[in-house]
């Protein structure tokens, strides 16, 4: 995200680090937003890593929203067990319970084609709004709610 973006954000930030990547969350409660941004190479440990001490905490806010920034992965090693392995912890954690938005910012093929796999698979456990973008701008209009034209569904 440009720093300025970034910025607003901000209120608490968990970081989870690996040696091969790291997964930050930082949430803005007025705006019912968790920010994702993932860093470096990911793979299944550094997703499951940083998702389940998340999940599991008990003040783990499931009406949020969700924005999840691939835009610094520089490899992209989950696979189908890794996400089922997460949707798992979703799972675990129960309904949401709200209506949310999931915005999942892929600017490269190989991030898209992943990010479009935990569409699908979570799409058949819970149906949620899960959006794909090219441009991050039209992620975060997306999620305010504003109307866009690149969302994949």
């Amino acid at each position: 995200m440009p720093e300025d973006t970034h910025d607003r954000y901000i209120e608490r930030v968990i970081t989870r680090q690996s040696p091969t990547g790291t997964i930050t969350f930082s949430l803005d409660p007025a705006k019912c937003v968790r920010v994702a941004r993932f860093v470096g190479a990911i793979t299944d440990r550094v997703l499951i890593d940083a998702y389940e001490p998340l999940l599991r905490d008990p003040a783990f806010d499931s009406t949020q929203s969700d924005l999840v920034d691939l835009r610094d992965v520089s490899q992209m090693d989950v696979t189908s067990a890794g996400l089922h392995r997460l949707i798992a912890l979703y799972e675990e954690r129960g309904p949401a319970g709200a209506h949310t938005r999931n915005a999942i910012f892929a600017p490269s093929d190989v991030l898209y084609g992943v990010a479009r796999m935990f569409q699908t698979l979570r799409g058949e456990v819970e149906p949620a709004e899960i959006e794909i973008f090219r441009q991050f701008e039209e992620a975060e209009r997306w999620m305010a709610g504003l109307p866009d034209s690149s969302a994949s569904g």
